[in-house]
């Protein structure tokens, strides 16, 4: 049992955030159980979540964004933030950059999934609220994009960072969301470039080489990070 608790408002802004009912059904269809759900005041809910594994709570990410990506409200930020924007390349670095300095790492005692609308609300998130918020933006404007894990879903193994990639000239794109990454700079690399402590078990995963830079230079922000008691940044526990 993969414990997952998602949240939505009761009451939901309908230009900006799902509402309860659509938030249960993308649970289910991910596959995970319902075990619970939790009026946690001012108009918000919470589910309490089986997601099996892994697999499911990505799958369960990525169906959320890509109905949020529908929403007009997303749209509109999207557009506000990509306005001076020619290429495809262009936005997606735009976006990167508003979430990069929108949302501060913080870490989770238990996993919790954020809509973006709330993301971008509150400031702050894990890798999955970030990285979710920005997939919801650079699918509204209908530029391809995905979840990729660490380590990756095809290894098989139990990921412990999640972040997006943005498919740009028929290759795919590395745009992490924790720290001030370049856009296509492998996570590890950008950690490793910005003094930022990781997992151990992630120090072996190569990605040098991984995937190239975006042509577009922009000015990145400094991410205020708060990380764990050890002092460790990113993602699911096995």
């Amino acid at each position: 049992m993969l414990p997952v608790r998602t949240i939505s408002p009761v009451e939901h802004r309908s230009a900006y955030e799902l509402s309860a009912l659509e938030t249960e059904r993308h649970a289910r269809a991910a596959g995970c159980s319902v075990l619970r759900s939790h009026d946690l005041g001012d108009g918000v809910r919470a589910w309490d979540l089986d997601c099996h594994d892994h697999a499911n709570k990505v799958d369960l990410l990525e169906q959320l964004a890509e109905s949020e990506a529908q929403l007009p409200g997303i749209r509109r930020i999207a557009e506000d933030v990509t306005a001076g924007a020619t290429t495809d390349a262009e936005r997606a670095a735009d976006l990167l950059g508003y979430v990069q300095g929108h949302v501060a790492f913080a870490g989770e005692i238990r996993e919790t999934f954020n809509g973006t609308a709330r993301t971008l609300e509150i400031g702050q998130g894990d890798c999955d609220d970030s990285a979710r918020a920005l997939l919801a933006l650079l699918r509204s404007l209908a530029i391809p994009a995905r979840l990729e894990t660490l380590p990756a879903r095809a290894t098989g193994r139990p990921p412990h960072h999640v972040a997006v990639q943005v498919q740009l000239g028929g290759a795919w794109h590395w745009l992490e969301t924790t720290v001030a990454a370049e856009p296509g700079e492998h996570p590890l690399d950008a950690a490793r470039r910005l003094g930022v402590q990781t997992r151990p078990d992630l120090g072996a995963i190569g990605a040098a080489a991984d995937l190239p830079l975006l042509d577009r230079a922009v000015e990145w922000l400094a991410v205020p990070l708060v990380l764990g008691t050890a002092g460790v940044l990113w993602w699911m526990s096995d």
